[in-house]
């Protein structure tokens, strides 16, 4: 019976020096992207036929624990000349945002999971946008103030 625990223990000594030998390759890379696909009026804020709503987008990402990883970055449909036209939102209607016009990419992103947190095989990274839908009245006609402003502040 003594045999038998020792020859137990030893299959399992062998197996976990084994184990842990083997290096477990940090997970694959992939590119993530977050993209607005339409913006629905629901209460017209101009006097006129129509408002015109464009999206702006806050992309943030950080690499816990590693010195230097974070980052943050501003695109919206005015710097991509993706406004829609003149009085195009009336109550109740859908606008679609043109592909390209707001997207935010995370490129070399790693998908990791609760074993590869808890072996350090790769730091745990977060990253994400806040969206927002702001309406253009042509008071600064020709520039891109809200994206400007956004872009000032939070990335400097």
């Amino acid at each position: 019976m003594k045999r038998k625990y020792l020859a137990v223990a030893g299959l399992i000594s062998a197996f976990a020096l084994f184990a842990s030998a083997c290096t477990i390759p940090a997970p694959a890379e992939r590119t993530w992207k977050v993209r607005p696909v339409s913006v629905q009026v629901l209460d017209q804020e101009d006097p006129d036929a129509g408002d015109e709503p464009y999206v702006i987008q806050l992309g943030f990402r950080s690499k816990l624990g590693v010195e230097g990883s974070s980052s943050a970055s501003v695109v919206s449909q005015c710097e991509a000349g993706a406004i829609p036209a003149t009085d195009a939102g009336a109550p109740g209607s859908v606008l679609t945002v043109p592909e390209g016009s707001a997207d935010i990419t995370f490129p070399e992103a790693q998908n990791l999971d609760v074993g590869d947190v808890l072996l350090g095989t790769a730091p745990l990274e977060i990253f994400g946008t806040l969206s927002f839908v702001v309406e253009r009245d042509g008071l600064f006609d020709g520039s891109c103030a809200m994206t400007d402003l956004l872009r000032n502040v939070l990335v400097g």
